[in-house]
């Protein structure tokens, strides 16, 4: 007969292998996201810039947003900077790893107020779409603030509206993704998001 003290030893062990293959599971999941992030960055870089110089869609930021509402800004940072880093020692190009650390982290810090403060009352896509802006608007403040090139900011009415567009593509891919995956595998409850993300 199992005794009190073998039985309180085998209760802690199970939570102790749950808990670790839960730890597990969550590294697994964000080495993929980085992974599909630093692809979705690859490929984004061998097309020419849209409109302004520079200037990109943004898929790559799809998954650090995803990473947001499955777990929470740890996970999507983590995402954002293994991205980033890796993506600058690709190109090897360390000014515009800065303007993206910058700014991706400023627009990281916004979304990540608005999700988990004004969501559902602000939609997914539109948490995507200031994002998106703040993190155009930072790169070109960075950009004008050490080049002393001040002219930078005519880009201004350009750089807003390129924002709307690709904050809308990736928020709609977002919504999309997150649609398609199983409750379960959420750490918070943003349930509304999949009837109510499209505002």
């Amino acid at each position: 007969m199992e005794t009190r003290n073998a039985r309180d030893t085998r209760i802690y062990k199970g939570k102790i292998m749950r808990k670790n293959a839960y730890v597990l599971h969550r590294l697994a999941a964000v080495g993929i996201l980085t992974a599909m992030s630093l692809i979705a960055f690859v490929v984004e870089s061998m097309f020419p810039p849209l409109f302004v110089p520079g200037a990109k869609i943004g898929f790559s930021n799809l998954f650090s947003l995803i990473a947001l509402v499955l777990w929470s800004p740890a996970e999507a940072c983590a995402v954002f900077l293994c991205r980033t880093l890796l993506g600058g020692l690709i190109f090897g190009n360390a000014a515009s790893m800065a303007y993206s650390l910058a700014a991706g982290g400023v627009a990281l810090a916004v979304s990540s107020l608005l999700l988990y403060g004004a969501f559902p009352r602000i939609g997914f896509v539109s948490v995507s779409v200031c994002a998106a802006i703040v993190h155009n608007l930072v790169q070109n403040a960075i950009f004008c603030a050490m080049s002393g090139v001040p002219q930078a900011w005519i880009y201004l009415p350009y750089l807003v509206m390129l924002g709307a567009i690709s904050g809308t593509a990736v928020g709609a891919a977002g919504v999309w993704i997150v649609r398609a995956l199983p409750e379960r595998i959420y750490e918070k409850t943003l349930r509304p998001l999949r009837s109510d993300a499209s505002t």
